[in-house]
């Protein structure tokens, strides 16, 4: 028989069958009440609190383990069994839900029972009106989680719909019940986290109501309703969802239930349709941009991914509303210019997010949909948009328009240098636009320094011996560019604390002819000099140029030694030094190129 089971749990996945979960007998076709057959097991053992009784057999498929490591005369894993339950029952009477009805099975003698059988495949466990459940007796395949730790939370998950029968029957909105038990289980069990292998159901399919959900897909539902609702450190002291039990407890659907405690002015002042699609909103970031996480396990849970159209020019479209679901549309955007997106109504009467996820996780946002406009977006980023009724009001349609407003293109080719002590020069390449009026800002170590129509600009307000790093991007009425390259230089030192005569560089190095235009030296000089001498020497150690440079103070300097424009010389390395009088003081490789 197990070898059968384990072929079937190979075929379900090879062959993509989902998988499925039933917790109560109610849902099946056959059911009647006074059918149902308790299993005739041969063994009991009572769990340590004294409110649980354990059936088990000792022989047979249904048998479990047998193994007794302590000697006490009762099987590990059916003590096993006793401590999770009595754990359950403790942290639910904590979080101050009431205690589940009491049994009415023959025999039942007051416990309440627990009956352990081989369930096969993904049949976690089921639970009955009249006071017990049925849970596997190993959790060793066949199961998206196993062992013990399948075992624990199956029994958090099914004795919560025990407690749950307390407050109503499951004679209809049973996703609510399996929502609730499948959050439960991962509250009591943590490190379980075999519910994240049951959201795609849901998220597969984010417009449908939530009525229509088969409830254990949308479990984080609950993680975000007590996380952010209540905002407590640790959910077991969350309320949100008792008052919601308590409230469904009094009549109506569990649908106004949510929506009767979410708008408790003196609670939340919110509903469900805003819960529901701000839920709905965070979970487009599972598993890539944690800043958005409301529960850590959205980490490993796949996320939301709606098919989009390509957006590049003026949209309009239309949009269904209600009040258990969200509609939605989506876009990416294809103009590889950067765009701001203005969007507009046809009117006012609707709640909703649009969610951003960006090319770069630096784009990635959530906002509260409205006539407005979204921060400035850029290629293949998606928009997507996710509507709901209203409360307040009974509109069943909007119409949105969405108009893209292209910024202009990134200035190109910042250069810059030191020209003094007491002058950084800034130069780049012109915007081509779009823009009525073009301004361009200078940021300095990612902060905005100035902003101006020109294409230059000179920092005289600096640190000596600091390293700067500058970038510039254009602004203009439909917002700003990305940001041009950066340029990334220290600072020079002060003249006085220049102690030795040295060169520091030549810049460009290489020099490739036709391209560049101009050649630097750059001279650390540890005193004044009336005259130096420059040479260049090729590599054959003949010199090819020698020139004066006059009146060279203490400091750095930077000397113009054009050379290179004026010779013809052949591609190849060179050496350029210089000298005071007959000493060289400094000497350094450079490349010609053309």
């Amino acid at each position: 028989m197990r070898v059968v089971l384990i072929g079937l749990v190979i075929l379900a996945f090879v062959f993509g069958v989902n998988p499925t979960r039933i917790c109560f007998p109610e849902l099946q076709d056959d059911y009647h009440l006074d059918r149902i057959v308790l299993p005739d097991w041969d063994a009991t053992a009572i769990s340590p609190s004294g409110h649980f009784r354990i059936y088990y057999k000792t022989s047979g498929i249904h048998a479990p383990d047998l193994a007794d490591e302590n000697a006490n005369g009762i099987p590990d894993y059916i003590e096993e069994v006793g401590i999770a339950a009595d754990s359950v029952r403790t942290v639910l009477l904590f979080m101050g839900y009431d205690p589940a009805p009491a049994p009415t099975y023959d025999g039942n003698d007051g416990y309440y029972g627990i009956f352990i059988s081989n369930r096969g495949s993904y049949n976690y466990g089921i639970n009955y009106p009249d006071g017990h459940v049925e849970i596997d007796d190993d959790y060793s395949y066949g199961y998206y989680t196993t062992g013990l730790l399948a075992m624990r939370l199956t029994v958090a998950h099914e004795y919560f719909h025990a407690v749950q029968r307390g407050y109503k029957q499951p004679n209809g909105d049973i996703y609510f019940f399996e929502m609730s038990s499948t959050w439960i289980e991962d509250v009591i069990v943590p490190n379980g986290n075999d519910y994240i292998n049951w959201t795609d159901d849901f998220f597969n399919n984010p417009e449908q109501r939530i009525y229509e959900t088969d409830g254990y897909s949308i479990a984080l539902f609950g993680h975000y309703l007590s996380t952010q609702y209540d905002i407590v450190d640790v959910e077991t002291k969350s309320v949100i969802i008792r008052k919601m039990w308590e409230d469904y407890a009094n009549g109506g659907s569990a649908y106004y239930a949510m929506d009767d405690v979410l708008s408790d002015a003196g609670s939340y002042s919110s509903s469900f349709i805003e819960a529901w699609s701000d839920f709905i909103a965070h979970n487009f970031f599972n598993g890539i941009d944690e800043n958005f996480y409301f529960y850590e396990d959205q980490a490993d849970a796949d996320n939301i991914d709606f098919t989009t159209d390509w957006l590049d020019e003026q949209i309009d479209f239309n949009l269904s509303l209600n009040d258990v679901s969200v509609s939605a549309e989506s876009f990416k955007l294809l103009s590889e210019e950067n765009v701001i997106l203005d969007i507009v109504h046809d009117h006012s009467n609707f709640l909703g997010k649009w969610v951003v996820v960006g090319n770069q996780n630096e784009n990635n946002a959530i906002y509260s949909a409205s006539d407005a406009t979204t921060n400035q977006l850029q290629q293949y980023d998606e928009i997507h948009f996710l509507y709901g009724r209203h409360p307040d009001n009974y509109s069943t349609e909007v119409e949105i328009s969405v108009n893209p407003i292209f910024a202009p293109f990134a200035p190109k080719n910042l250069i810059g240098y030191q020209l003094d002590n007491s002058s950084i020069y800034l130069v780049w390449g012109s915007s081509p636009g779009p823009g009525d009026t073009l301004s361009y800002e200078i940021f300095r170590n990612d902060t905005l320094l100035f902003s101006t129509t020109d294409t230059t600009y000179n920092d005289s307000n600096f640190v000596e011996k600091t390293e700067y790093t500058y970038k510039v991007r254009v602004t203009s009425e439909n917002g700003h560019s990305e940001f041009s390259n950066t340029v990334t230089f220290k600072t020079w030192p002060s003249a006085g604390e220049v102690y030795k005569s040295e060169i520091i560089s030549v810049y460009p190095n290489p020099f490739i002819l036709g391209e560049h235009s101009e050649q630097y030296l750059l001279f650390d000089s540890s005193q004044g000099f009336e005259t130096l001498i420059c040479e260049i020497f090729n590599i054959k150690g003949q010199k090819v140029v020698s020139d004066k440079i006059h009146n060279v103070e203490q400091g750095r300097q930077r000397i113009f030694v054009n050379y290179f424009n004026q010779k013809i010389l052949p591609s190849g390395i060179y050496f350029v030094r210089i000298l005071d009088s007959n000493k060289v003081l400094d000497t350094q490789k450079i490349l010609l190129l053309k």
